[in-house]
């Protein structure tokens, strides 16, 4: 495949990142999240942003750093598509190889051909469904009694690390909760393989499809699969958007946590009731229509719109107030100046911190 076609089966994905300034070398794709794209030609790249790559919100001016977890995430996508490729026929990229340098854990795989399931019509991505309804039931016909991917890591469903409006100004996170309850915890074993193969992460934007066939070419992103209850996996590919509630969708993360607490052998605190059933039925994914994902989507970039304002407020802010510190320290260095120098101008310190000013504005455009 060509590197024009194989970038855009992606751009619907990396359409996603908000709020950042992303930094692309040659062949990058994007940054999502914690991770980094590329295209090579011949083989996709998937790699864990390093401490110098997190990135700062705008809108906050905090730092973002990935969640301890982050290279865990790659090698269990790693295990989970051996896993499939190995057990089913599911089709799925074929891992080239992993590896770790610079505290970053790389992903390689092969090229998947292919246009992404949401660029299709309705019409067409209805046809699509039926074979991805298919391929969800072979995966929750594999069957664990422990909780987690094939190689053992437990990665949370991503949907519960979605606390951008809870807490995306605070300088504290919900990763950092997450790192003091979760981090060490351990899981018991059922009596019986009640746990079933979940992707987790069944979306629009994770599935190729040939265009002319309509037949699935491969899906992607399998860091969050692993082995859970079936209530965990939704078929989030029904509608516009990720594997994150929408609209009149209510998010089960409450519940999550509530499994999992039922289910360690080292927490202390007081699970709910009833929550360690393993067959209630899935929360509904509502099928939008035509309409409301016209409406959803646009609602989306006026948000985009708000948040690139938001930080252009914030820059402007931010340059006016170094400005008007430069003027008093000019001014009083140009009456130190005058005073052992007469007739001589004390401009220096103005042109310096103009032109420091000019690259911050330039920086943040």
């Amino acid at each position: 495949m060509s590197r024009s076609a194989s970038s855009s089966q992606f751009k619907v994905k990396l359409s996603t990142v908000r709020g950042y300034d992303v930094q692309k070398e040659e062949g990058c794709l994007g940054v999502v999240g914690h991770r980094k794209f590329y295209n090579l030609g011949d083989v996709f790249v998937k790699r864990t942003l390093r401490p110098p790559e997190y990135r700062v919100r705008p809108w906050s001016g905090f730092v973002v750093e990935a969640g301890w977890q982050k290279n865990d995430h790659i090698r269990n996508e790693a295990a989970c598509i051996r896993f499939i490729r190995e057990n089913t026929d599911i089709p799925v990229p074929k891992v080239v190889c992993t590896f770790e340098d610079d505290e970053s854990v790389y992903l390689i795989t092969e090229i998947v051909p292919g246009v992404c399931m949401a660029d299709l019509p309705e019409e067409k991505r209805l046809v699509v469904e039926k074979e991805l309804w298919k391929h969800q039931r072979t995966m929750w016909s594999l069957r664990s009694n422990k909780i987690g991917g094939p190689s053992g890591i437990v990665i949370l469903p991503g949907r519960v690390h979605d606390f951008r409006e809870e807490y995306k100004d605070r300088p504290e996170g919900f990763n950092d909760m997450l790192k003091a309850e979760f981090k060490d915890m351990q899981y018991r074993t059922s009596d019986k393989d009640d746990f079933v193969f979940c992707h987790n992460d069944y979306a629009q934007q994770n599935i190729l499809v040939d265009p002319d066939t309509l037949k699935i070419t491969g899906i992607l992103d399998w860091e969050y699969a692993g082995f859970f209850p079936r209530w965990f996996d939704r078929p989030w590919y029904k509608r516009f958007g990720g594997a994150n509630p929408m609209g009149y969708e209510r998010c089960d993360k409450d519940r999550i946590f509530s499994f999992l607490r039922t289910w360690s052998v080292n927490y202390t605190g007081e699970p709910s009731e009833n929550s360690s059933s393993l067959n209630e039925e899935p929360l509904r994914v509502y099928r939008y229509t035509a309409e409301e994902n016209a409406r959803i989507l646009k609602e989306y970039k006026e948000e985009l719109a708000q948040e690139a304002a938001r930080a252009g407020q914030q820059a402007e802010a931010v340059a006016e107030q170094e400005l008007a510190v430069g003027r008093e320290d000019s001014g009083g260095a140009a009456q130190e100046h005058n005073a052992n120098h007469e007739g001589v101008a004390g401009t220096e310190s103005d042109e310096v911190v103009v032109g420091l000013v000019k690259d911050l504005l330039l920086s943040t455009n």
